[in-house]
């Protein structure tokens, strides 16, 4: 059974490009809804890594399936916490 652990805005950094949108984080994958277009999902099961990238505001770097997702968000440590505790389980 899915549950919804977080739900929150952020911004999904492609190349040079910033994609606003939902990040809806669940105890089975991360799923990023744009605004403009369609979902990115991502199977917890699939997540290699998860680390903080400190610049001028924290982001939250995934790394799964040999691809890199930057994602721009309030309280990035808080969740990056919550996804390497999914990863562990």
């Amino acid at each position: 059974m899915e549950f919804v652990l977080l739900r929150k805005k952020a911004n999904l950094k492609i190349k040079h490009i910033k994609i606003a949108g939902v990040l809806k984080i669940t105890n089975e994958k991360i799923v990023f809804k744009p605004f403009l277009s369609s979902e990115i999902s991502i199977p917890i099961s699939s997540i290699s890594n998860v680390e903080i990238v400190k610049r001028f505001l924290e982001r939250v770097k995934i790394e799964a399936n040999e691809k890199e997702y930057l994602f721009f968000i309030k309280d990035a440590k808080n969740v990056a916490k919550l996804i390497k505790s999914l990863i562990e389980k």
